[in-house]
């Protein structure tokens, strides 16, 4: 305030204080040079507004970026369950398939099998003779015997085996081999009761089925059994025997066995 004279009057000038242009870059430029005050007012104001904005920008941004994670996240779980669901659709229709081929091949074993299922005599005079097969493995003595005293065969099965059986009227002679139809090959007795055992397993041929047979020395080699219903009543089983380099054949003859 300045006092004059001048006129007979009283004169007063007001200066306004001097303040940097700007309150708030002075104010943070007097703080790095270390020549600044406290900030005033309206600067403090501002500069709390800005942090809290960038703050907010920034919780913002990290906020976009965890809903982008969290969404590709579920893009990447709905992926791999679509690829689950298509995964057991996939197997359902294989699993359905075998079993839809399973149910085929039992239904074709089951017309094949149907009327084996029984006891069969044999018929010594219609029956072929078996000295040509009996010679050629060398068979001799008692065993001999009871092979050309058999008296029939014994057939069972069910969905998963077949079981044949050989009877003779040497009681001591028996032969009983269980196959699966599955067509997986087992070991059994010779029926020549030699020692080494065989290994054989059941096929499908035609309408019917055969066994086929390996075994080793003594006197190996393969034989092939093939069943051929004529008949309800009579059933033929065509043996071929093959050891040496040689082979022999010979046809039997069954009259189906009627339980009274």
């Amino acid at each position: 305030m300045m006092l004059g004279a001048g006129s007979g009057c009283l004169q007063f000038q007001l200066q306004a204080p001097q303040q940097p242009p700007n309150l708030v870059f002075g104010w943070l430029g007097g703080r790095c040079g270390g020549s600044g005050g406290p900030p005033p007012p309206l600067a403090s104001m501002l500069l709390v507004s800005g942090l809290a904005e960038a703050r907010a920008a920034e919780a913002r941004a990290e906020a976009g970026g965890g809903l982008r994670s969290c969404c590709k996240e579920l893009r990447q779980r709905e992926g791999q369950r679509e690829g689950q669901r298509e995964e057991r659709q996939r197997q359902g229709r294989g699993a359905g398939a075998e079993g839809s081929e399973q149910q085929q091949q039992q239904q074709q074993w089951r017309r094949r099998l149907q009327g084996l299922s029984g006891t069969w005599v044999k018929d010594r005079e219609r029956s072929g003779s078996m000295e040509a097969a009996l010679d050629m493995v060398h068979l001799n003595g008692l065993v001999r015997q009871a092979v050309k005293l058999v008296r029939g065969v014994r057939i069972e099965h069910d969905s998963e085996t077949f079981i044949f059986a050989v009877f003779s009227v040497v009681s001591w002679f028996k032969v009983k081999e269980v196959y699966p139809l599955s067509g997986e090959p087992r070991r059994h007795r010779r029926r020549d009761l030699r020692r080494g055992g065989a290994q054989g397993w059941v096929e499908p041929l035609g309408p019917s089925l055969q066994i086929q047979q390996r075994w080793s020395d003594p006197w190996g080699g393969r034989g092939t059994d093939y069943f051929r219903l004529v008949s309800e009543d009579e059933l033929h089983i065509e043996s071929v025997l093959q050891v040496g380099g040689q082979t022999a054949k010979y046809v039997t003859v069954y009259n189906k066995k009627h339980d009274r």
